[in-house]
């Protein structure tokens, strides 16, 4: 496995094993899979997530984003609300409420988290194809 000169770095850094290492640039890989999926369905530029503001889109956005980290990883809320938006763990934890009611009440968060929900499933099929392919 080769490593970018930024991989590197953040080796020297890391305090455990190359297989450690290895497997946190994997759930970072997961983490930016799931941001760019929700970028793509909502049409937002991922820089825009990080600036402080109170646009609704971007506030759902940001929400969602929480919302599918907290259900399809399993990264504390911390460490979720500091990779978007560098919020702290009682944000996340309203972001997933406040997306949990409008799931039952708003069609447009319902479509969205199923047209994401639908891109997850389909990445992680094409995932285990991938692997399958490589034992045989």
């Amino acid at each position: 496995m080769m490593f970018t000169e930024s991989e590197l770095k953040a080796y020297r850094n890391f305090r455990g094993s190359l297989e450690e290492f290895k497997s946190s640039l994997k759930i970072i890989n997961e983490d930016l899979k799931i941001i760019n999926i929700v970028c793509d369905i909502l049409e937002i530029d991922k820089e825009k997530l990080n600036i402080n503001t109170r646009k609704r889109e971007i506030v759902i956005a940001r929400q969602i984003i929480h919302w599918t980290q907290y259900y399809y990883t399993y990264k504390s809320l911390s460490s979720i609300g500091n990779q978007v938006g560098n919020k702290n763990h009682a944000t996340v934890l309203h972001s997933i409420r406040t997306i949990n009611d409008l799931i039952d009440t708003d069609k447009f968060v319902r479509l969205i988290i199923s047209k994401i929900e639908q891109k997850i499933k389909i990445a992680e099929i094409q995932k285990k194809s991938r692997h399958r392919r490589k034992k045989g």
